[in-house]
């Protein structure tokens, strides 16, 4: 199985276009798609939605944050982007 990883911080990061993209591609092994998405700290469940009805289950995909630290997340110390 093949891991295609896109990171992202993009409010549009133009899911739809990469996942047809993928879907194209055929004779290729058996994939999935794993998405770290920045935005997912302030728009989770639309911002899933959205990923899922661009993918419309064609192959798999998995759609995390990114890993909390002191500048992002819960965990964020800082103000200012």
């Amino acid at each position: 199985m093949i891991t295609v990883v896109t990171c992202t911080y993009r409010r549009e990061p133009h899911f739809a276009w990469l996942a047809d993209s993928l879907a194209r591609q055929e004779g290729t092994p058996e994939f999935e798609w794993v998405v770290i998405d920045g935005m997912l700290w302030r728009d989770e469940p639309a911002r899933r939605a959205h990923l899922a009805e661009c993918v419309r289950g064609r192959f798999p995909v998995r759609h995390f944050p990114p890993k909390p630290c002191r500048w992002q997340g819960p965990a964020r110390y800082t103000t200012h982007d």
